[in-house]
This record gives structure tokens, sequence and C-alpha cells, in this order.
């Protein structure tokens, strides 16, 4: 009985325990909860980089000369059909106004932008009303050229630079009916324009030309015009401020391409002055919070491309305390605006598995990409100068673009090659490495954030390692002899390469010859013959070659105090990535480094970390608080 008791006691106390913290759970109020309390004063759809082309200038999407845009990431040849359905949807959603945040068109054919005018029209002529931003591919002044595309070649056609008017003015002129003449203000290509009683839209014009003062200026005075009429106000723009990108253009130095040139002072002006920016331009969803110099904040938030995989665009619901943000993807087309040239197979491809045929285009894209490096010719420039490649050089070369396209399984595959060397490649469902990239590809478009486990992610880092135990065990460096480059006992070294890298992870430069042989590389050869300086700071041998491994060991010794010395390089801690040996006080190192922490930690947790493990904000459906920027991730 007193067993009893006490088992009674214990299920009392667990019941109890579990009411309170349900109890507990139920009275702490989430963002979401608030935000859902209050009323929703502006319902808006956004859009962003539709890239509309006319199905009569693309003539047929297997013309010869529209190859480079079937190649192109975006599904061009379906442009017309996605925006329409993509309009008809928002249309019957029930918003009170459209966004669209930049290339409306995907050129400056006059055609183009005279027929997606002509579609925004019918939009509003549907009751919706529109508003449109100007984006690089619609007014930037040079690029971005229109053609007929035909069986003969491309033909240009007329371009706004074209016109009398010029670019800018055309581009006002066409779209006057969906913001510019309704505005209570015009700069340029920026306007503002009252969205509703209590809303002001600030379009603000990032890419005719760099933001100037005279737009600052602008941007200013219209801030405080809407702060004197108790207005709040959405900013919306082209380029973004934030670099998406993070790591990887810092280190290509493209930052102006991703972001908008006088971002920082762009910053200083919104923040705290805004309900939420709204951009577009690097074709993924993004959302971030953004801090000026004082302390205050704002969330910019930037929205896919509609025409491109994963083909979405952006519910933003203003309440009076919160902005709720979802996305909606485009899950299939209506047969009615496919085009006739489309053939049978695609056409059921599209109808029967839409996002299948948009993520098969990242796919392709990235294809296209490696059959187009033309791998012999750039190995040649780097490696040979004044000596004509070998004979049979090209066939080799070439190899490697064949072992990129193999089937990751059965046979002659990925898995095959790993299982020769007793490694293991990951078990998925991909057919090719290009399937794989296509669902990082759609991960990142679609603003899902922390895929560094992933199975895709997995298979491109298994993929890599394989690219590069097949050069190695290729004859690629047996070719080098007449320049020096050759591996002697190459053959014999092969297995433990292979097996180290593609088991442990571990990628021998030392003891597999590699760097011995790239120093014999003519261009590599002649930079470090001329230049004294990097030899001596880096220890490399007069000689460009290394005889013992303790003179590599004091290479990578000064390649690591060097970096310690840069700023950007700083937090790397270099020389956890080299395998050493120590001995007392000295540290000497085997010249392997640890293939897969240099992957994981610097290309993925650093140089590509905004893609694989993006923290700062839920990308796609959140709830932010713009008073505090403090948000909420919802389902």
């Amino acid at each position: 009985m007193r067993n009893v008791k006490i088992i009674l006691i214990v299920v009392l106390v667990l019941t109890l325990g579990v009411l309170l913290f349900a109890c507990g759970k139920e009275s702490e109020t989430t963002l979401a909860q608030k935000a859902n309390s209050e009323k929703v004063e502006l319902n808006v759809a956004v859009m962003s980089d539709t890239h509309y082309l006319s199905y009569d200038l693309i003539g047929d999407y297997k013309y010869a000369s529209f190859a480079g845009k079937v190649a192109d990431s975006k599904t061009n040849e379906l442009s017309n059909a996605i925006i329409k359905t993509a309009f008809d949807n928002v249309i019957n959603a029930g918003y009170e106004a459209l966004i669209i945040t930049g290339d409306l068109c995907d050129d400056h054919a006059t055609q183009n932008h005279e027929e997606m005018s002509a579609l925004i029209k019918s939009v509003e002529d549907r009751g919706l009303k529109v508003f449109v931003v100007p984006g690089n591919h619609d007014v930037a002044p040079d690029g971005h050229i229109g053609y007929r595309y035909t069986a003969d070649g491309k033909e240009k056609v007329e371009n706004l630079q074209d016109t009398s008017q010029g670019i800018v003015e055309s581009f006002k002129n066409y779209y006057k009916d969906f913001g510019y003449d309704e505005a209570v203000a015009v700069s340029g290509l920026s306007y503002v324009a009252k969205l509703k009683d209590g809303y002001r839209l600030l379009v603000i014009d990032n890419c005719s030309e760099d933001l100037s003062d005279t737009t600052f200026d602008f941007i200013e005075s219209q801030l405080s015009e809407a702060k004197s009429a108790g207005d709040k106000v959405i900013a919306a723009y082209h380029k973004p401020i934030n670099n998406i990108f993070g790591g990887i253009t810092d280190t290509l130095g493209l930052n102006v391409h991703a972001t908008t040139p006088g971002g920082e002072k762009l910053t200083e002006l919104l923040a705290g002055k805004v309900e939420i920016a709204l951009a577009g331009h690097n074709h993924a969803n993004d959302a971030v919070t953004l801090k000026s110099s004082e302390g205050k904040t704002f969330t910019e938030v930037m929205t896919s491309s509609l025409s491109q995989c994963a083909n979405c665009y952006r519910e933003m619901k203003f309440t009076k305390n919160f902005v709720k943000s979802e996305v909606v993807q485009i899950k299939s087309v209506k047969e009615e605006y496919l085009p006739s040239y489309l053939s049978a197979d695609d056409k059921a491809a599209v109808l029967s598995d839409f996002n299948g045929y948009s993520k098969g285009r990242i796919a392709y894209y990235g294809k296209s990409l490696v059959n187009g490096l033309n791998i012999s010719q750039i190995l040649k420039d780097v490696i040979f100068v004044t000596t004509p490649a070998p004979e049979g050089f090209d066939e080799v070369a070439n190899g490697i673009t064949d072992f990129i396209n193999r089937p990751l399984y059965g046979e002659n595959s990925y898995a095959e090659f790993f299982k020769s060397y007793g490694a293991a490649f990951p078990v998925s469902d991909f057919k090719t490495l290009y399937d794989a990239v296509a669902a990082v590809g759609e991960h990142v478009f679609y603003g899902g954030e922390n895929q560094k486990d992933g199975v895709a992610l997995n298979i491109v880092k298994a993929a890599i390692k394989g690219v590069i135990a097949y050069v190695y065990s290729s004859d690629l460096f047996d070719r080098l002899e007449d320049i020096g480059g050759n591996i002697s006992n190459r053959t014999e070294k092969v297995k433990g390469f292979c097996e180290d890298l593609l088991i442990s992870g571990k990628l021998d430069l030392y003891g597999s010859g590699i760097v011995n042989s790239v120093l014999k590389f003519e261009k590599i050869n002649e930079e470090l013959s001329d230049n004294l300086v990097i030899r001596s700071m880096l220890g490399i041998p007069s000689s460009l070659k290394y005889k013992t491994q303790a003179e590599f060991s004091k290479t990578v010794s000064s390649l690591i105090s060097v970096a310690d010395g840069i700023e950007t390089f700083k937090s790397l801690n270099l020389a956890k990535y080299f395998e050493s040996e120590t001995a007392g006080e000295s540290t000497t190192y085997t010249g392997t480094v640890y293939w897969d922490k240099v992957v994981d930690e610097v290309l993925l947790g650093k140089i590509l970390y905004s893609f694989i493990e993006d923290s700062d904000m839920p990308d796609c459906n959140f709830v932010v608080r713009p008073s505090d920027c403090k948000w909420e991730k919802i389902n």
C-alpha cells in the first residue's frame, strides 16, 4: 500500500509539473501571437526579378542563338507564363498592393517593356494597385542589350537607350502608371507614393546611377515629411545593402555587383525611420537586421527571383506594431500561358512538376559552366608558357571534365571510384553532381538556413575530394616531364594519397610531390624566380624545389605567420589545418592538410557561411517588430 501511495504522489507531482509548465508556456505570448491579435493595416505582395522576356523575341528556345539563355539558371523561356500565373495568384489573394522590386524585364528591349507594362496594366484593371522599382536589367547604363533570337542568330532590336528619351525617361514613361504619376514626390526614378492612409512607399533608384547626394537629400526630406504626417514608410530598392554572399564576394572582390554603392550612408538615413526595407537583385530570399552608427536599426528583406528556382514571392502584412512575412512558391504554371514552341516532353514536365523543371535549370546551368570551362586551355595557360603542351595533353586534361560529369552511382561512377580506394561515397537519391548542386542552390534561393550537414552539401563536398583524387591518379602529372613538373614514383604514391584524402580527409601536399610539381609550372616558376620578397617571406628554396620535409615545414610556418598578420585571416588560426609533429618546443609540419576541416570551417564556415549557416534572421517566414527589430520565426 505504501508503494502505491508513493507512486500516486509521484504521478501527482509529475502531472502538476506538466500542467504548471504548460500554463507557464501558455502565458508567454509570442511575437506571432501578438501580431495575429492586431488588426492588419496593410497587406501587400512583393515580387522581384521577374525578368520578363517576350515569347516573340525568343522565337524558339531550341535555337542555337538562344542557347546561352537556356544555360542561364533562370527559366527564361517560361518567364511570361510564370509572371502571368503569379499575377493571377496575387489578384485572387486579396492583397491591397503589389510591389515589384526591380529587374522587371531581362534586358532593355523596348518590346519587353511594352509587353511587361501591359501585363501590369491588366493587373491594375483587375483591381490590384502595382508599384514598380527600377532594376539594373531595366535601367543600367551599360549592358543588358535586347535581341531577337532566330534560327540564323541574334538580331539586335530597339532598346530603351535607342529611344529619343533615353533609358531613364523611357522606363519612367512605360511604367508611369505604376507609381510615378500618383507619386507625392519624384526625383529621377526615385519616388514616394501613398500605399494607403498611414503608409508611404519610398522607392529608391540605385541602378540607373550610383546613389548621389541628390538622392540622399530626397530620401532625407521625404522621411522627414512622412514623420510630420504621421505616416509609416516602407523603403524599396533593387540592389540590397546587405551582402548575402558574405565572404565569397570579399574574397573575389565582387561586393560592388552584389550590393548598392553608398549602402553605409543609406543605412544611416533609413535606420529607425522605416518599417522595413525591400530589395531584390541577388535572386535569393534573405532578411537581415541593419544597424546605424548610432545603434538604430531596420530590417532589410530581399525577395528571390520569380523566374528562377525557387519561383516565389512574398506576402507581407503590416499591423500597428509588427510586420509578418511569408513566402509563397509558384507550384505550377497555367497551361494556357505556356509558349507554343515548348516541346511536348518539356510541356509535360512543366505541367507535372514545374518546380522540378525549374530546379533542373540550375543543374543544367552548373553543367554548362563546367563543360564551357575548357579545362585543358586553363591548365595550359598556367602550366605552359613557352613550352608547347605535350601530345595527348588535351585528352588527359579533358578527362577531368568527363570525371566531373560522371554519375554518382553505378558503373563508372563517383561511388565506384571511391570504392576502388576503400572509401564510401555518401548515399543519396541524386543521380549526378549537378542534381546535388541544384538542391543546394534551391535551398539558398528559397531561403532555407543551416544546410551544412545536409545530404546535398555532403555529396558536393565528397565529389570535390573525388575530383582531386582523380586528377592525382590520372596521367596529368606524367605529361609534365618537359618542364620538370612530373612527380617521381607517382604511381606508387597514388593509392596512399587517394586513401588518405577519400577516407581520412587529409590532403598530402608534400609527400605526394604536388607542391614541387606546381612550382615548376612556368607562370609560377617565372613569378617566384623574379619575386625574391615572396620567396624570402615564405622560405621557398631558391631552387624552387623542396628536398626535405623540414624545408617545406619552414614554408608552412612562414605562411602561418604571414596569415596571422593579415586582418582577413587573423581569425582562421591557420596552424590547426596542417598536420604537425611536436618534439619538445619544436613543431614540424608534415605537409599534410586536414582537407575536410578546411572545407567545413573555412569554405563553408566563413567564405560561404551566409549560404550554409545563415542565422541572423529567418529568410522566409517570420514576424518582426520594426521598433527594435526583434524577430521570431514562423512556420
